[in-house]
């Protein structure tokens, strides 16, 4: 039994001819270092759920009213326009947030007193944020550099010409007076 809860309403499906589950993730395609977590470099997808489902005028167990399933479309069609999350239990799991990325009904002669229809659903994961202090850092971080101006090729000093020299070129330079 298919089970579909919008805030406080339980829809009670009467038949489901197919369910389809999917769960997908993405999987890096570059090589993935020898020894690291494969985990790390595989990212699951939201679930998904496919239902094709019938919804009759009368409920099970007799004294029905006429309209229900045209009240269950509106409902499931209001839900899909609002984004509203949806509690959906099937046979083989349950899914506590998932919203409608489609409802397709077809309709026919055979179908005048039932909603025949077609739920595509998908899973909302959500994520939890927390705010956390930033760490502090040291005073000598975060002091001001001293600007001493601008410099021509002149002012530099010895020791600044030799910054960027080899340890060998610098005691080239101080053997030889450089």
């Amino acid at each position: 039994m298919v089970r579909i809860q919008i805030g406080d309403e339980t829809i009670h499906i009467d038949a489901t001819p197919s369910q389809g589950y999917r769960g997908e993730a993405d999987v890096t395609t570059h090589p993935i270092e020898v020894g690291a977590d494969v985990a790390d470099h595989v990212r699951p997808r939201a679930d998904e759920l496919q239902l094709e489902a019938v919804v009759v005028d009368w409920p099970r167990g007799g004294g029905g009213f006429a309209g229900r399933a045209r009240q269950v479309y509106e409902r499931l069609d209001l839900a899909r326009r609002t984004g509203e999350l949806l509690h959906v239990t099937t046979t083989l799991r349950e899914y506590p947030s998932v919203v409608i990325r489609s409802l397709s009904v077809p309709r026919d002669k055979d179908t005048a007193a039932a909603l025949r229809f077609s739920l595509g659903l998908v899973e909302v994961v959500f994520a939890h944020s927390q705010t956390v202090e930033a760490p502090r850092t040291s005073s000598r971080k975060t002091q001001s550099k001293q600007n001493d101006g601008q410099k021509t090729a002149s002012d530099a000093t010895a020791g600044e010409a030799s910054k960027g020299k080899s340890m060998a070129a610098r005691a080239f330079d101080a053997l030889f007076g450089r």
